[in-house]
């Protein structure tokens, strides 16, 4: 398999780790073999991925003051948006697919 060379030292701009906020939202968008196989190309391993984002692939990161904050000014908090609630009208549409309903109602 082809592998790039990876510049450990170079980090990313305005940044004091090694990867952007947008290349791990992509790695973290790929699953199984995909997700390994982007991660091998893009960094190389997880010991390479843990090294630029200065943490530990057992013990995770520090959890000084100092430390959590400018994690979160590089990479923002750590929570999943929560989606949009549907809509009445996107409910009725849902039902009206749903196989148990048109077979109840012929």
């Amino acid at each position: 398999m082809y592998r790039k060379s990876i510049d450990m030292t170079q980090n990313v701009a305005g940044s004091k780790y090694g990867v952007s906020k947008e290349q791990l939202r992509r790695l973290m968008d790929a699953r199984g073999h995909d997700g390994l196989q982007r991660l091998q190309e893009e960094f190389g391993s997880v010991e390479d991925v843990c090294h630029r984002l200065h943490s530990h692939p057992t013990e995770g990161i520090g959890n000084s003051p100092e430390e959590l904050e400018l994690r979160r000014e590089a990479f923002g908090v750590n929570q999943i948006q929560p989606k949009a609630p549907a809509t009445f009208l996107q409910l009725v549409l849902r039902a009206l697919k749903d196989t148990t309903l048109i077979v109840l109602q012929v």
